[in-house]
């Protein structure tokens, strides 16, 4: 599959101490996830305690689900992301999974959309 870039039209958040996905390897211990959805697919940010070993980004086909691995410093870069910008993307492939991501759309520098 090529690449997939779809609107984030809702998003819901996760705090906790040790979270972890169905599946995942017993040592894996999330502090947060983001997770993020629009259009039947689905993109959930996972941050891990700075120094964790970070496990790789993956995106399904099938399931039109994907993930991303990020340092829980990052945080609230994301949710501030999430909170004040609008429209905000996801980006998810198969191919390279280390692509995937959140964006916006291009702006003026007085904040208006090109």
């Amino acid at each position: 599959m090529a690449g997939t870039c779809f609107r984030v039209d809702a998003h819901w958040v996760a705090l906790g101490a040790a979270l972890a996905p169905e599946g995942a390897a017993p040592d894996f211990a999330a502090r947060a996830y983001i997770a993020c959805a629009g259009s039947g697919y689905q993109l959930v940010l996972w941050f891990l305690d700075d120094g964790a070993t970070m496990p790789s980004a993956t995106f399904d086909d099938a399931t039109q689900a994907g993930t991303l691995y990020l340092l829980f410093s990052t945080l609230s870069a994301y949710l501030d992301l999430l909170r004040h910008e609008s429209p905000v993307y996801a980006w998810v492939t198969s191919d390279a999974p280390s692509l995937n991501c959140l964006r916006t759309t291009p702006e003026k520098v007085a904040g208006e959309q090109v």
